[in-house]
C-alpha cells in the first residue's frame, strides 16, 4: 500500500495526539507551540512552528530536570526545510536519562576554508542532505554524571566541494558520508537548574569515536571538554561563562572538523574550522521586569572569543578571533525556566543571528 503525502500527515498527527493524551493522563506537564521566522545569507526567509511538552511525574523534585518531547518543522523559500524530533525521558526519579534526538535537513550553505586565517567573503555555495541521530544514557549520581552515546550522522553536497577548501596542508580532506560510533560523557555538574542555573559549576569530558568497522565512512576520534560556571547577581539575573576545548585524531572529513561558527554565536556555521579548536563565552542574562506583562522577557549582553588550529602549540593570543552581542528572552515555561532565545552576534561587519530553545549554553 502506498501512502501520499496527506495521508502520513494524518497519521502523523494522529500519533502525536495519542502520545500527547497518554502523557497528560500519567504526568504533570505543560504543552507549548511557537510559530518560527528566520532568515539568513544561505537559507533566506524560512518560515515553521515548533511543539515542546515538557512534563514530569506527580511529586518529583524539581533539581530532577522534566522529560522533554520536541517536534520541529521549518521550510524556506529557497527549498531548504529542517525536520526534527527530540524525546528525553527521566527515569526512576532522575537517575537515568535517555535521549533520541534525530534531525532531518535539506539546506542551502555556504562553504568555507580551513584554518584560522580566512576570507569571510571567498566561499562557495552549496546545498546539503543531512541526518543526525543519537541514542544518548545518562546515569546521575549526585555531582558526578556518567553517559554513553551512539552517534549516526550522514552529510550529502549536492556538488563536490571545491578543491581549494578541502585543501588542508598536504593532503585533500574527504567529504560527505557517514559517521558512526559511540562515545562516552564524563560530568561534575552542581547546577541549581536545568535549563536556566543561577549558581553552579558543570564541567563535562567527552570521548566520541567513529569506526570503518562501524559502517563509518571514517575512523577518527573526537574529545572534548567543556566547562560552564554560573555566578547569581539578582533575583534572576545570573553571569554565565563557558570554556570549550576540541581536539580531533584520525581520518576527519571536511563537515567534521572542529568549527567556531558550529560554537559561537557572533559566526556562521562552518567559519574558522580546523582539528583543534579552543573557545570562551561569557555573558550576563537577566529577567529585570516585574510586571505581569513584562516579567516574561529577558536580555542577554555576550562576548565570545576562540581559535582553530592545527595543533594545540599553534594557537597564539593575537590569532584570537571574538565580537560581541545582544539577545532576548521569552519564558515559555516559567515553572521550569525553559526559555526561547533571539541572538545576534557582530564579528567585524558580519552579522550573525541564532533563534532556538533553551539557552546557548
Amino acid at each position: 500500500m502506498i501512502l501520499d503525502f496527506s495521508s502520513m500527515k494524518k497519521i502523523l498527527i494522529f500519533v502525536i495526539i495519542i502520545i500527547y493524551c497518554s502523557l497528560q493522563a500519567e504526568f504533570n506537564g505543560s504543552l507549548h507551540a511557537y510559530p518560527i521566522i528566520d532568515y539568513s545569507d544561505e537559507t533566506s526567509l524560512t518560515g515553521g512552528g515548533v511543539l515542546i511538552y515538557l512534563y514530569r511525574p506527580e511529586g518529583q523534585d524539581k533539581s530532577v530536570p522534566p522529560s522533554l518531547l520536541k517536534l520541529q518543522i521549518d521550510a524556506g523559500i529557497k527549498s531548504s526545510w529542517t525536520f526534527e524530533i527530540e524525546n528525553e525521558s527521566q527515569l526512576e526519579e532522575g537517575k537515568y536519562a535517555v535521549n533520541i534526538p534525530l534531525k532531518f535537513e535539506k539546506q542551502k550553505c555556504e562553504l568555507y576554508k580551513t584554518g584560522n586565517d580566512i576570507e569571510l567573503g571567498n566561499t562557495q555555495k552549496n546545498e546539503l542532505s543531512k541526518f543526525d541521530g543519537s541514542f544518548e544514557m545518562l546515569r546521575r549520581w549526585e555531582k558526578y554524571h556518567f553517559g554513553f552515546t551512539y552517534k549516526i550522522n550522514y552529510t550529502k553536497y549536492k556538488s563536490d566541494p571545491d578543491v581549494s577548501l578541502l585543501q588542508y596542508d598536504d593532503q585533500i580532506l574527504p567529504s560527505g558520508g557517514w559517521c558512526v560510533g559511540p562515545g562516552l560523557t564524563f560530568q561534575y555538574n552542581t547546577l541549581d537548574n536545568y535549563y536556566f542555573p543561577l549558581n553552579g559549576i558543570r564541567m563535562q569530558f567527552n570521548l566520541q569515536t567513529y569506526s570503518e568497522a562501524l559502517s563509518s565512512s571514517y575512523t577518527f576520534d573526537r574529545y572534548s571538554f567543556n566547562s560552564t560556571f554560573y555566578l547569581k547577581l539578582a533575583r534572576f539575573t545570573t553571569a554565565a561563562l563557558g570554556i570549550k576545548l576540541i581536539s580531533n585524531i584520525g581520518d576527519v572529513p571536511y563537515q567534521e572538523l572542529a568549527s567556531l561558527g558550529n560554537e559561537l554565536r557572533i559566526f556562521r556555521s562552518g567559519q574558522y574550522a580546523d582539528y583543534n579548536l579552543v573557545s570562551m563565552t561569557g555573558e550576563i542574562r537577566s529577567f529585570p521586569f516585574s510586571s505581569i506583562f513584562w516579567h516574561r522577557f529577558g536580555i542577554v549582553i555576550f562576548a565570545e572569543a576562540g581559535q582553530s588550529r592545527n595543533n594545540f602549540e599553534d594557537f597564539y593570543f593575537t590569532g584570537t578571533r571574538y565580537g560581541i552581542g545582544i539577545g532576548f528572552r521569552y519564558l515559555l515555561d516559567m515553572e521550569e525556566n525553559f526559555t526561547l532565545r533571539l541572538d545576534s552576534g557582530l564579528y567585524k561587519s558580519q552579522i550573525s543571528t541564532d533563534f532556538g530553545a533553551n539557552e546557548a549554553f
